[in-house]
Protein backbone atom coordinates (compact mmCIF):
# COMPACT_ATOMS: atom_id res chain seq x y z
CA UNK A 1 0.00 0.00 0.00
CA UNK A 2 0.70 3.84 -1.08
CA UNK A 3 0.05 6.91 0.79
CA UNK A 4 -1.68 9.63 -1.44
CA UNK A 5 -4.02 12.15 -1.30
CA UNK A 6 -6.38 14.11 -3.29
CA UNK A 7 -6.62 18.30 -2.86
CA UNK A 8 -9.92 20.26 -3.26
CA UNK A 9 -8.61 23.80 -3.43
CA UNK A 10 -12.11 25.78 -3.07
CA UNK A 11 -15.68 24.69 -2.40
CA UNK A 12 -17.37 22.42 -4.83
CA UNK A 13 -20.35 23.30 -7.45
CA UNK A 14 -23.30 22.90 -6.56
CA UNK A 15 -24.27 18.95 -6.09
CA UNK A 16 -20.56 18.62 -5.58
CA UNK A 17 -17.60 16.52 -7.39
CA UNK A 18 -18.66 12.65 -8.64
CA UNK A 19 -16.10 10.29 -8.64
CA UNK A 20 -16.57 6.74 -10.24
CA UNK A 21 -14.96 4.03 -8.46
CA UNK A 22 -14.01 1.44 -11.07
CA UNK A 23 -12.96 -1.99 -10.12
CA UNK A 24 -9.66 -1.62 -12.85
CA UNK A 25 -6.16 -0.61 -13.23
CA UNK A 26 -5.29 2.38 -12.17
CA UNK A 27 -8.65 3.30 -10.20
CA UNK A 28 -9.00 4.20 -6.81
CA UNK A 29 -10.97 0.60 -6.30
CA UNK A 30 -9.00 -0.76 -2.97
CA UNK A 31 -7.98 2.60 -1.53
CA UNK A 32 -9.07 3.78 1.76
CA UNK A 33 -10.05 6.97 2.80
CA UNK A 34 -8.00 7.67 6.36
CA UNK A 35 -8.98 11.28 6.69
CA UNK A 36 -9.35 14.51 6.28
CA UNK A 37 -7.00 17.60 6.92
CA UNK A 38 -8.30 21.23 6.58
CA UNK A 39 -11.74 22.21 5.96
CA UNK A 40 -14.67 19.75 5.80
CA UNK A 41 -15.27 17.66 3.02
CA UNK A 42 -18.50 15.30 2.89
CA UNK A 43 -17.97 12.27 1.34
CA UNK A 44 -21.13 10.12 0.27
CA UNK A 45 -21.30 7.60 -2.18
CA UNK A 46 -24.16 5.55 -4.82
CA UNK A 47 -24.88 2.99 -6.63
CA UNK A 48 -25.69 4.60 -9.73
CA UNK A 49 -24.36 8.20 -9.34
CA UNK A 50 -28.03 10.14 -9.32
CA UNK A 51 -30.24 9.41 -6.23
CA UNK A 52 -30.08 7.31 -2.92
CA UNK A 53 -26.77 9.44 -1.61
CA UNK A 54 -25.14 8.04 1.58
CA UNK A 55 -22.89 9.86 3.72
CA UNK A 56 -19.75 8.15 5.61
CA UNK A 57 -16.81 9.60 7.44
CA UNK A 58 -13.52 8.41 7.13
CA UNK A 59 -12.11 5.69 7.66
CA UNK A 60 -13.95 4.13 4.60
CA UNK A 61 -12.69 1.51 2.13
CA UNK A 62 -13.56 1.49 -1.75
CA UNK A 63 -13.84 -2.17 -2.03
CA UNK A 64 -16.98 -2.06 -4.60
CA UNK A 65 -17.62 -0.06 -7.80
CA UNK A 66 -19.59 2.84 -6.64
CA UNK A 67 -19.98 6.36 -7.45
CA UNK A 68 -18.43 9.08 -4.76
CA UNK A 69 -19.26 12.27 -4.61
CA UNK A 70 -17.22 15.09 -2.59
CA UNK A 71 -18.80 18.13 -1.30
CA UNK A 72 -16.84 21.34 0.04
CA UNK A 73 -18.88 24.44 1.39
CA UNK A 74 -16.14 26.24 2.21
CA UNK A 75 -15.25 29.23 0.41
CA UNK A 76 -11.86 30.26 2.29
CA UNK A 77 -8.72 29.41 0.02
CA UNK A 78 -6.70 26.58 2.60
CA UNK A 79 -6.76 23.95 0.86
CA UNK A 80 -8.98 20.64 2.16
CA UNK A 81 -6.57 17.25 1.51
CA UNK A 82 -8.18 13.83 1.90
CA UNK A 83 -5.67 11.38 2.91
CA UNK A 84 -5.63 7.99 1.55
CA UNK A 85 -3.93 4.80 1.36
CA UNK A 86 -4.33 2.87 -2.23
CA UNK A 87 -2.53 -0.71 -3.72
CA UNK A 88 0.79 -0.55 -4.55
CA UNK A 89 -0.06 -0.49 -8.83
CA UNK A 90 -2.11 2.70 -8.63
CA UNK A 91 -1.14 4.68 -11.84
CA UNK A 92 -1.15 8.59 -11.94
CA UNK A 93 0.03 11.35 -12.70
CA UNK A 94 1.17 14.57 -10.95
CA UNK A 95 0.79 18.57 -12.81
CA UNK A 96 3.92 19.34 -11.11
CA UNK A 97 2.19 21.19 -8.31
CA UNK A 98 1.73 18.35 -6.26
CA UNK A 99 -1.94 17.50 -7.16
CA UNK A 100 -2.28 13.87 -7.98
CA UNK A 101 -4.72 13.27 -11.29
CA UNK A 102 -6.06 9.31 -10.56
CA UNK A 103 -7.92 7.59 -13.67
CA UNK A 104 -10.99 7.64 -11.13
CA UNK A 105 -10.71 11.55 -10.38
CA UNK A 106 -11.09 12.23 -13.88
CA UNK A 107 -14.36 12.70 -16.51
CA UNK A 108 -12.90 10.42 -19.06
CA UNK A 109 -11.44 6.67 -19.29
CA UNK A 110 -8.91 7.00 -21.84
CA UNK A 111 -5.02 7.73 -21.68
CA UNK A 112 -5.24 10.08 -24.59
CA UNK A 113 -8.52 12.20 -23.09
CA UNK A 114 -6.81 11.88 -19.61
CA UNK A 115 -3.32 14.09 -21.35
CA UNK A 116 -5.67 15.76 -23.34
CA UNK A 117 -7.26 17.12 -20.36
CA UNK A 118 -4.35 17.16 -17.82
CA UNK A 119 -3.16 19.48 -20.54
CA UNK A 120 -6.47 21.99 -20.33
CA UNK A 121 -5.46 22.22 -16.86
CA UNK A 122 -2.52 23.21 -17.30
CA UNK A 123 -3.12 25.78 -19.80
CA UNK A 124 -5.80 27.47 -17.17
CA UNK A 125 -3.10 27.42 -14.59
CA UNK A 126 -0.62 29.30 -16.92
CA UNK A 127 -3.30 31.73 -17.57
CA UNK A 128 -3.94 32.36 -14.00
CA UNK A 129 -0.34 33.79 -13.53
CA UNK A 130 0.78 29.94 -11.53
CA UNK A 131 4.58 30.31 -12.75
CA UNK A 132 6.10 33.69 -12.53
CA UNK A 133 3.42 36.07 -11.57
CA UNK A 134 0.25 36.41 -8.82
CA UNK A 135 -2.86 34.07 -9.03
CA UNK A 136 -3.37 30.33 -7.83
CA UNK A 137 -2.02 27.32 -8.83
CA UNK A 138 -4.65 25.34 -7.96
CA UNK A 139 -6.29 23.24 -10.68
CA UNK A 140 -9.95 24.32 -10.87
CA UNK A 141 -12.55 22.03 -9.62
CA UNK A 142 -14.59 19.42 -11.36
CA UNK A 143 -18.66 20.16 -11.96
CA UNK A 144 -21.62 17.75 -12.49
CA UNK A 145 -23.72 19.19 -15.87
CA UNK A 146 -27.79 18.78 -15.72
CA UNK A 147 -27.58 16.99 -18.92
CA UNK A 148 -31.24 16.15 -21.10
CA UNK A 149 -34.38 14.36 -20.54
CA UNK A 150 -37.72 13.77 -21.59
CA UNK A 151 -40.26 15.14 -19.71
CA UNK A 152 -43.43 12.49 -20.07
CA UNK A 153 -47.32 12.98 -19.19
CA UNK A 154 -50.49 11.41 -19.54
CA UNK A 155 -51.14 7.54 -19.86
CA UNK A 156 -48.30 4.71 -19.22
CA UNK A 157 -48.95 1.50 -21.04
CA UNK A 158 -46.19 -1.21 -20.73
CA UNK A 159 -45.94 -1.87 -23.95
CA UNK A 160 -43.03 -4.40 -26.20
CA UNK A 161 -40.45 -2.72 -28.54
CA UNK A 162 -37.50 -3.48 -30.29
CA UNK A 163 -35.97 0.18 -30.66
CA UNK A 164 -35.29 3.29 -28.52
CA UNK A 165 -34.53 6.82 -30.38
CA UNK A 166 -33.95 9.72 -28.66
CA UNK A 167 -33.74 12.58 -31.37
CA UNK A 168 -33.03 16.09 -31.40
CA UNK A 169 -35.32 18.39 -33.78
CA UNK A 170 -33.49 20.95 -36.08
CA UNK A 171 -35.87 23.71 -34.44
CA UNK A 172 -34.22 23.32 -30.80
CA UNK A 173 -31.50 25.83 -30.16
CA UNK A 174 -30.23 24.38 -26.78
CA UNK A 175 -26.28 23.90 -26.91
CA UNK A 176 -25.30 19.96 -26.97
CA UNK A 177 -23.76 18.54 -23.65
CA UNK A 178 -21.14 15.83 -23.36
CA UNK A 179 -23.11 12.92 -21.57
CA UNK A 180 -21.03 9.40 -19.49
CA UNK A 181 -24.71 8.10 -18.81
CA UNK A 182 -27.69 6.98 -20.51
CA UNK A 183 -30.84 6.31 -17.77
CA UNK A 184 -33.73 4.42 -19.05
CA UNK A 185 -36.27 5.00 -16.82
CA UNK A 186 -39.24 1.68 -16.48
CA UNK A 187 -36.87 -0.80 -18.18
CA UNK A 188 -34.58 -3.72 -16.83
CA UNK A 189 -31.86 -4.92 -19.70
CA UNK A 190 -27.77 -5.47 -19.66
CA UNK A 191 -25.56 -6.13 -22.57
CA UNK A 192 -27.12 -9.03 -23.45
CA UNK A 193 -30.23 -7.58 -24.49
CA UNK A 194 -28.40 -5.16 -26.49
CA UNK A 195 -27.62 -5.25 -30.12
CA UNK A 196 -27.13 -2.01 -31.29
CA UNK A 197 -26.48 1.50 -29.55
CA UNK A 198 -24.80 4.29 -31.49
CA UNK A 199 -25.36 7.86 -32.42
CA UNK A 200 -25.87 8.72 -35.92
CA UNK A 201 -25.62 12.16 -37.90
CA UNK A 202 -28.73 13.96 -40.14
CA UNK A 203 -27.70 12.12 -43.19
CA UNK A 204 -27.60 8.32 -41.23
CA UNK A 205 -23.77 8.05 -40.86
CA UNK A 206 -22.60 6.13 -37.43
CA UNK A 207 -21.19 9.43 -35.56
CA UNK A 208 -20.42 7.05 -32.20
CA UNK A 209 -20.38 3.46 -32.13
CA UNK A 210 -21.04 2.46 -28.02
CA UNK A 211 -21.69 -0.23 -27.13
CA UNK A 212 -18.27 -1.91 -27.11
CA UNK A 213 -17.14 0.61 -24.44
CA UNK A 214 -20.79 0.87 -22.68
CA UNK A 215 -20.90 -0.89 -18.67
CA UNK A 216 -24.53 -1.51 -17.89
CA UNK A 217 -26.30 -1.03 -14.05
CA UNK A 218 -29.58 -1.09 -12.94
CA UNK A 219 -31.95 -0.99 -9.89
CA UNK A 220 -35.45 -1.63 -9.30
CA UNK A 221 -36.75 0.53 -11.85
CA UNK A 222 -33.97 2.19 -14.40
CA UNK A 223 -31.41 0.46 -16.45
CA UNK A 224 -28.05 3.23 -16.24
CA UNK A 225 -25.61 2.98 -19.39
CA UNK A 226 -22.20 4.10 -18.73
CA UNK A 227 -20.42 5.25 -21.51
CA UNK A 228 -17.41 7.18 -22.81
CA UNK A 229 -17.68 11.21 -22.69
CA UNK A 230 -19.91 11.85 -26.01
CA UNK A 231 -21.17 15.23 -27.42
CA UNK A 232 -25.13 14.85 -27.55
CA UNK A 233 -27.63 17.19 -28.62
CA UNK A 234 -26.07 17.67 -32.32
CA UNK A 235 -29.30 19.32 -34.31
CA UNK A 236 -31.10 16.01 -36.41
CA UNK A 237 -28.81 13.67 -34.47
CA UNK A 238 -30.34 10.30 -33.31
CA UNK A 239 -29.23 7.71 -30.26
CA UNK A 240 -30.24 4.37 -31.40
CA UNK A 241 -30.48 1.40 -29.11
CA UNK A 242 -31.89 -1.32 -30.75
CA UNK A 243 -32.34 -4.91 -28.32
CA UNK A 244 -32.02 -8.72 -29.47
CA UNK A 245 -35.77 -9.55 -28.89
CA UNK A 246 -38.96 -6.96 -27.80
CA UNK A 247 -38.37 -5.97 -24.52
CA UNK A 248 -40.83 -4.69 -21.69
CA UNK A 249 -40.77 -0.78 -21.37
CA UNK A 250 -43.10 1.42 -20.16
CA UNK A 251 -44.19 4.37 -22.63
CA UNK A 252 -46.60 7.38 -21.88
CA UNK A 253 -49.01 8.97 -23.94
CA UNK A 254 -47.17 12.48 -24.47
CA UNK A 255 -44.10 14.12 -23.58
CA UNK A 256 -42.70 17.71 -23.60
CA UNK A 257 -40.38 18.00 -26.37
CA UNK A 258 -39.48 21.91 -25.67
CA UNK A 259 -38.99 21.33 -22.43
CA UNK A 260 -37.13 18.21 -22.99
CA UNK A 261 -35.01 19.77 -26.20
CA UNK A 262 -35.26 16.43 -27.26
CA UNK A 263 -37.89 13.58 -28.79
CA UNK A 264 -38.32 9.97 -28.18
CA UNK A 265 -40.16 7.28 -30.23
CA UNK A 266 -40.15 3.76 -29.97
CA UNK A 267 -40.72 0.51 -32.64
CA UNK A 268 -42.39 -2.55 -32.29
CA UNK A 269 -45.89 -0.33 -31.62
CA UNK A 270 -48.19 2.26 -31.90
CA UNK A 271 -46.20 5.42 -32.85
CA UNK A 272 -46.54 8.76 -31.29
CA UNK A 273 -45.83 7.22 -27.67
CA UNK A 274 -42.68 8.07 -25.15
CA UNK A 275 -40.13 6.84 -23.28
CA UNK A 276 -38.47 8.04 -19.82
CA UNK A 277 -35.08 8.86 -20.93
CA UNK A 278 -32.40 11.26 -19.48
CA UNK A 279 -28.65 11.88 -20.49
CA UNK A 280 -26.59 12.96 -17.76
CA UNK A 281 -24.04 15.58 -18.02
CA UNK A 282 -20.13 14.31 -17.92
CA UNK A 283 -18.28 16.35 -15.29
CA UNK A 284 -16.85 19.45 -16.55
CA UNK A 285 -14.42 21.95 -15.80
CA UNK A 286 -15.94 25.10 -13.82
CA UNK A 287 -13.37 27.53 -15.13
CA UNK A 288 -13.53 29.09 -18.70
CA UNK A 289 -10.75 27.82 -20.58
CA UNK A 290 -9.64 26.67 -24.37
CA UNK A 291 -11.65 24.70 -26.58
CA UNK A 292 -10.88 20.88 -25.74
CA UNK A 293 -10.01 18.42 -29.02
CA UNK A 294 -13.32 17.35 -28.10
CA UNK A 295 -14.89 19.58 -29.18
CA UNK A 296 -12.79 21.14 -31.75
CA UNK A 297 -10.17 18.59 -33.84
CA UNK A 298 -7.00 19.60 -34.99
CA UNK A 299 -5.39 18.22 -38.15
CA UNK A 300 -2.63 18.81 -40.61
CA UNK A 301 -4.22 18.27 -43.56
CA UNK A 302 -7.88 19.33 -43.97
CA UNK A 303 -10.96 16.32 -43.76
CA UNK A 304 -12.48 15.60 -46.81
CA UNK A 305 -16.54 16.29 -47.68
CA UNK A 306 -18.64 13.70 -46.93
CA UNK A 307 -21.77 12.82 -45.53
CA UNK A 308 -21.18 11.83 -41.85
CA UNK A 309 -19.98 15.31 -41.15
CA UNK A 310 -21.93 16.98 -38.47
CA UNK A 311 -24.17 20.00 -38.66
CA UNK A 312 -21.74 23.16 -37.74
CA UNK A 313 -18.65 20.48 -37.60
CA UNK A 314 -16.01 22.72 -36.97
CA UNK A 315 -11.83 21.82 -37.15
CA UNK A 316 -8.42 23.55 -36.89
CA UNK A 317 -6.62 22.99 -39.92
CA UNK A 318 -2.38 23.30 -39.45
CA UNK A 319 -0.18 23.09 -42.42
CA UNK A 320 3.29 22.78 -42.28
CA UNK A 321 5.22 25.83 -43.26
CA UNK A 322 1.84 27.86 -43.74
CA UNK A 323 -1.13 29.77 -41.95
CA UNK A 324 -3.09 27.94 -40.00
CA UNK A 325 -7.30 28.14 -41.05
CA UNK A 326 -10.38 27.14 -39.26
CA UNK A 327 -12.92 24.82 -41.50
CA UNK A 328 -16.59 25.28 -40.97
CA UNK A 329 -19.03 22.39 -42.65
CA UNK A 330 -22.30 23.58 -43.62
CA UNK A 331 -24.48 19.91 -43.71
CA UNK A 332 -27.28 21.69 -44.99
CA UNK A 333 -25.92 23.22 -47.83
CA UNK A 334 -23.17 20.97 -48.08
CA UNK A 335 -19.99 23.47 -48.28
CA UNK A 336 -17.41 24.30 -46.14
CA UNK A 337 -16.29 27.82 -45.02
CA UNK A 338 -12.81 29.18 -44.20
CA UNK A 339 -11.12 31.60 -41.55
CA UNK A 340 -7.51 32.19 -42.33
CA UNK A 341 -5.86 33.36 -38.88
CA UNK A 342 -2.87 35.75 -39.16
CA UNK A 343 -0.07 36.43 -36.64
CA UNK A 344 -0.20 38.47 -34.03
CA UNK A 345 2.19 41.69 -33.98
Amino acid sequence: MTSTQIMLAQATPPGGVILRVRNQPGSLFGATIEGIDGPNVTLEFSSNGTSGWNAFPPPVALSTETYLRLTRTDTSSAVSTIRLTAPTGITALTDGNGYLSIEGLTPVPTGAQHTALAGRVMTLEAGSGGSGGGGSSAPPALQQGQGLAVAVTGTMTVRQINTLYAQWPSTVSAAPTVVDQIIVGGALFDENNVTYLYLSSEGGATVADLLSEATFTKDSTNTYINIPPTLMGVQSEQLTIEFAAPLSVRTYATQNAAASRMRTRYAGGATGSSVDIALRAAPGLAAPGPISPMSMPVVFTPSATDYDRRHSYTELVVPPGAAPYLRVWDSPGGQWYRLTLTAET
